[in-house]
């Protein structure tokens, strides 16, 4: 397949856009100063959007994507343009929505549903946002893959004010993925090995 555009650069890291298989593993390692994590998790969200949106067909939702759009996906922000507290002016999602409340949208829209450290700021019930929001929105076999910040590696909570839950990888697996395995079945849980965040990989039944 053709790179998607503006990502050809991952491929300088990762084959195949595969975040499991970094060409410098130990570049992964969060304590580095020259750590390539943030390239992983972006890899992370393409690598999953090829599988399920370019390989398909389908179409993905990122949620809170911030400045930055997944190829195949709606991207969307709780934040506008103006006023996002990170990006500011560089925010520019597709659609202004709250992370924990999707409403606006359908049932089984969405083969993917992507968050790269964005659940750990949702208010409320994780676990009812989930199921009555994010799995909803995703037709039967998507995928919802998901990466947070590990508390086993940093103070979660005080990092950032806007953080309203911390869970190690083995406590967000046992509240969080548990839970819900009525309705999706995990596929891949705390693979990324860098010492800084987690990631999980459910498929919708």
């Amino acid at each position: 397949m053709t790179p998607p555009a503006g990502y050809e650069y991952l491929l300088e890291h990762f084959p195949d856009y595969d975040y499991r298989r970094p060409k410098q593993p130990e570049r992964v390692v969060f304590s580095r100063p020259d750590n390539i994590t943030g390239h992983q998790q972006r890899a992370f969200n393409v690598w999953w959007a090829i599988e399920q949106c370019w390989k398909t067909g389908g179409v993905g939702l990122e949620i809170g994507s911030g400045g930055v759009h997944t190829p195949w996906c709606l991207s969307t922000d709780a934040y506008s343009t103006d006023n996002h507290p990170v990006y500011g002016g560089g925010c520019h999602p597709h659609m202004v929505v709250p992370g924990h409340d999707l409403s606006v949208f359908g049932d089984n829209s969405f083969s993917l549903l992507l968050a790269n450290h964005v659940v750990e700021h949702l208010p409320g019930d994780v676990v009812q946002i989930f199921r009555q929001h994010w799995l909803r929105v995703l037709k039967p076999g998507g995928v919802l893959a998901v990466i947070l910040p590990d508390q086993t590696y940093v103070d979660v909570l005080k990092i950032d004010k806007d953080h309203k839950h911390a869970w190690t990888a083995r406590q967000f697996h046992d509240q969080v993925l548990v839970p819900l395995m009525d309705a999706a079945y995990p596929m891949e849980w705390d693979t990324l090995g860098n010492k800084f965040s987690y990631n999980a990989v459910v498929r919708k039944r």
